[in-house]
């Protein structure tokens, strides 16, 4: 639960959402309205984040809030 609430706050701060509007299904570019640039700095903050490094073919098969916390779980 911890890496969901990380993973939604973070969001919520890069992109100027409230976290009640980030749902795990939600697509991070297409719900969230992120654009590539979004994308890249959320990518990079959550390397940062967990000590962790996501290739770009990883980074494009992440689409969804829940990918990405699974990815993040996988890595962790």
């Amino acid at each position: 639960m911890k890496i969901e609430n990380e993973v939604t706050c973070l969001l919520a701060r890069m992109l100027g959402l409230h976290t009640e509007e980030i749902g795990l299904e939600s697509e991070i570019k297409d719900d969230l309205g992120a654009d590539s640039l979004d994308y890249v700095e959320i990518i990079i903050a959550l390397e940062e984040i967990y000590n962790i490094g996501i290739s770009e073919s990883d980074a494009e098969k992440i689409i969804t809030v829940q990918n990405l916390i699974d990815f993040i779980k996988q890595e962790v």
